[in-house]
């Protein structure tokens, strides 16, 4: 909505019918931080995100984007901890105040 007294047109513009792949956007079945760009002679340029290290020696950990099943794991077994600690508490509260 316009502010009270502009008196400007509205101008409509058309919605888009087709849906087009964004350059520089990595295919469905591409590798996660891999982008492909399509140049104009028809080769495609990939480029690779640099993978990131923590730590040093034999410490040194790579770091990754976690699958659907790893955060699935890690959530219940998260779950299950504050479960089983809870259930610890309400046990301790109940004995305390016999």
């Amino acid at each position: 909505m316009l502010p009270p007294g502009t008196g400007a047109p509205v101008q409509q513009t058309p919605l888009p019918t087709e849906q087009v792949a964004l350059p520089g956007q990595a295919p469905a079945g591409g590798a996660v931080g891999d982008i492909q760009i399509p140049t104009e002679s028809g080769d495609v340029l990939q480029l690779h995100e640099p993978k990131k290290y923590v730590g040093d020696g034999v410490d040194q950990r790579e770091l990754h984007r976690l699958t659907p099943e790893e955060k699935a794991s890690r959530r219940f077994r998260k779950n299950l901890i504050l479960a089983v600690v809870g259930g610890l508490v309400l046990i301790a509260t109940a004995f305390a105040l016999m």
